[in-house]
């Protein structure tokens, strides 16, 4: 008995074997050792950016884009609301501390020459410490895993930026700061031999932040607006 499949079976059939995912294979090297490729999942980057440093701030779920901040704090959130800076100079130093002995450590300063008449500059550092992580892998043993030394990720981002005021309700500000990123050296696979192939986790670039603010002078009403541009390097 011949069993026949119409066209649109046979097209159903070639589209589900190409969906299917696909094995990774493990290459047999000449020492008899397996190739075999370690993945790496569930990771991201420079997440440290969006983390707020001002308890009050934070306590808000870091909405600050419109806030009248005047202090140099504006250039974690708006740049644009540094400008109607009142003091000659405001420094700020932060520390938020989270599980696992994370800490975030950040610190602020602004400078307003002439009252504010060509502009406000200011310089902003958030450094952060992971603390130390046990590194392992799978393997094939009682526990299932392999240790491979310990890491320590840190990242770091360092910034100056400037803001002017052009009326008594309109502002502009922006920041350009250099970003890093190092979460350790990992292995990825294993070579003929038996021995690690490892691979370096670091990212760095180049990030600006830019902000405008408007006050529309309807009671309490202001437009604001604040984004980042990331240039990979």
């Amino acid at each position: 008995m011949k069993m026949r499949l119409a066209r649109w079976q046979w097209g159903l059939l070639l589209l589900l074997l190409w969906l299917a995912p696909r094995a990774d294979a493990q290459q047999i090297g000449e020492s008899g050792f397996q190739q075999v490729k370690l993945e790496k999942r569930a990771q991201t980057g420079l997440k440290f950016l969006s983390m707020s440093l001002d308890p009050r701030l934070a306590a808000m779920g870091s909405a600050a884009t419109a806030q009248n901040l005047n202090t140099s704090l504006a250039l974690l959130y708006n740049p644009a609301t540094m400008a109607q800076m009142t003091d000659r100079f405001h420094l700020a130093l932060m520390q938020a501390q989270w599980i696992a002995d994370i800490r975030y450590n950040g610190g602020t300063l602004a400078f307003s020459p002439s009252g504010g008449i060509y502009g406000v500059f200011g310089v902003s550092v958030v450094a952060v410490d992971y603390g130390e992580f046990l590194g392992t892998i799978r393997a094939d043993n009682a526990s299932g895993y392999e240790d491979i030394g310990s890491f320590s990720p840190t990242a770091l981002a360092v910034g100056f930026g400037y803001a002017r005021a052009l009326s008594d309700r309109f502002a502009v500000g922006g920041q350009v700061k250099y970003v890093r990123q190092d979460l350790g050296t990992f292995p990825v696979a294993f070579g003929d031999g038996g021995d690690l192939i490892s691979k370096d986790y670091n990212k760095s670039t180049i990030a600006f932040d830019f902000g405008v603010i408007y006050h529309t002078g309807f009671r309490s009403l202001t437009f604001a607006a604040s984004a980042a541009i990331f240039r990979g390097s």
